[in-house]
């Protein structure tokens, strides 16, 4: 059985690295079939952590593919499960950054021509309860706790 998964676990890899190339190479239809194929495996093994690096591939191509909605909802996938297993590596900060830049084009693109028609009082609401969303964003951040953490280590 360990065998079996072992070998799974090396087609997958081979499958999303193939895919991650075909990226690059822009042959899309291609990338994604084999990276949906490598992550049907990792969920089917349990190989949570290249089950992330598979969304953020996933999310890339459909970012490239200018389907934002999508690429969003990978991103999102992948940081969360990034978050459950304690994974803060190079690739679960920039999941938060593009799950971020992602959103703010959401409201750039939807957004903007309705807050510019909107009374100024108005506008002023919506952009405060932005800034929330966007302060809590970065208190989930561990590098903001840290420095949060040794400012308040620092005052005393």
């Amino acid at each position: 059985m360990l065998k079996k998964i072992d070998a799974l676990g090396m087609k997958a890899t081979a499958l999303c690295n193939l895919g991650a190339t075909l990226i690059e190479l822009q042959q899309n239809i291609e990338a994604l079939e084999l990276l949906q194929q490598a992550l049907d495996i990792y969920r089917q093994i349990g190989s949570r952590p290249k089950e992330v690096i598979t969304l953020y591939n996933l999310a890339e191509l459909y970012h490239k593919l200018h389907d934002d909605k999508l690429a969003h909802d990978f991103y999102k996938q992948g940081l969360s499960i990034a978050q459950e297993l304690g994974i803060f590596l190079k690739e679960s900060q920039e999941l938060k950054e593009k799950l971020f830049n992602t959103y703010l084009q959401e409201i750039d693109e939807k957004d903007t021509r309705y807050l510019i028609k909107l009374p100024l009082e108005e506008r002023r609401k919506i952009l405060a309860k932005q800034a929330e969303k966007m302060c809590e964003y970065y208190q989930q951040d561990r590098e903001w706790e840290d420095l949060q953490t040794w400012d308040e280590l620092y005052e005393e």
